[in-house]
């Protein structure tokens, strides 16, 4: 208690000092804190599927690439630090001469660079959605070819490595079994190459035979989907990966389009995922339906006890 009076204490010399009320001062100095946590969960949150623990306590943070997640959180993390000082600028006096000055590089750097960095990206972004202008994307019924198939495995072993080092349930194939499945007929693939289809980049899966699902209860979408079950146009994902290198692009979003737009009117689409590496992947739902609209079947909960 004594540590939080000197702290109000503190903060009322602060408030004399630079001639701002003493209440909102407060108020707004506390208030920043949120802004400046909530930016720091954004930071770790952003950066978790690309880093594991261990790699942070070996200082390990080769090709760590900041996404939009991270970016917004500094952005965010940054307001809450200098609203306290932002308040002052405005409304009391006394602050040094270097806060002028990066306050006014802020705002002149607001003025005429964001806006030249907005529009570049409106035209990029145009340029990595658009599949006819970055990526071709081929619908296979069989993948015989032995360079496709190790370059499709190697594209899909890659995306799921270090997510598999920090889950409890594997979430992604065996070498054996993918290779198996890639010549299947009743398994589509969809390979997605570079626009001069020298070069594979990616590949997603899904199928309407359950039985190529081995985790997947066939018997239960018998018996809970009659109709579709019977019709066959219960279908679930098998998987989407991008090459390193190539991901964070949007080439994913447009590969999983492609895919649902080949699906019948009506179709039952299933999917799963662990969610602890990434509990926002269920909003590509919305792709599928057109709305927020999915139903949450089950969830899995893991545990270990260590016995004394």
């Amino acid at each position: 208690m004594n540590f939080f009076w000197e702290i109000i204490n503190n903060i009322e010399t602060f408030a004399e000092f630079y001639n701002v009320n003493f209440k909102t001062f407060v108020l707004i100095y506390f208030l920043s804190f949120i802004p400046i946590y909530f930016g720091f969960f954004l930071i770790f949150f952003g950066t978790s599927r690309q880093i594991s623990f261990k790699r942070i306590i070996r200082l390990d943070f080769k090709n760590i690439k900041p996404n939009k997640t991270v970016i917004i959180g500094i952005i965010i993390s940054i307001f809450g630090w200098i609203a306290p000082f932002v308040f002052i600028l405005f409304w009391g006096r006394n602050l040094p001469p270097i806060f002028y000055f990066v306050f006014w590089v802020i705002i002149l750097f607001i003025i005429f660079f964001v806006p030249f960095f907005k529009i570049k990206r409106i035209f990029y972004n145009k340029k990595i959605i658009s599949a006819d202008d970055i990526i071709e994307i081929e619908k296979k019924e069989i993948i015989s070819d032995k360079y496709e198939k190790e370059r499709v495995w190697e594209i899909y072993n890659s995306s799921f490595a270090e997510i598999n080092k920090n889950v409890p349930c594997k979430q992604s194939l065996n070498k054996d079994y993918f290779l198996r499945l890639i010549e299947r007929p009743d398994v589509f693939k969809y390979i997605v190459y570079t626009k001069d289809k020298q070069y594979i980049i990616g590949i997603g899966m899904f199928t309407n035979n359950l039985n190529n699902t081995l985790w997947i209860s066939e018997e239960y979408f018998r018996e809970k989907f009659k109709n579709h079950f019977e019709k066959k146009i219960i279908y679930y994902f098998m998987g989407v990966a991008i090459a390193d290198g190539y991901r964070h692009k949007g080439y994913a979003k447009v590969l999983i389009k492609r895919m649902i737009s080949d699906l019948p009117d009506n179709a039952i689409v299933g999917f799963d995922h662990s969610k602890k590496v990434n509990f926002f992947i269920p909003n590509f739902a919305n792709f599928i339906s057109g709305r927020k609209k999915k139903l949450l079947l089950d969830s899995q909960n893991y545990y270990i006890v260590l016995r004394k």
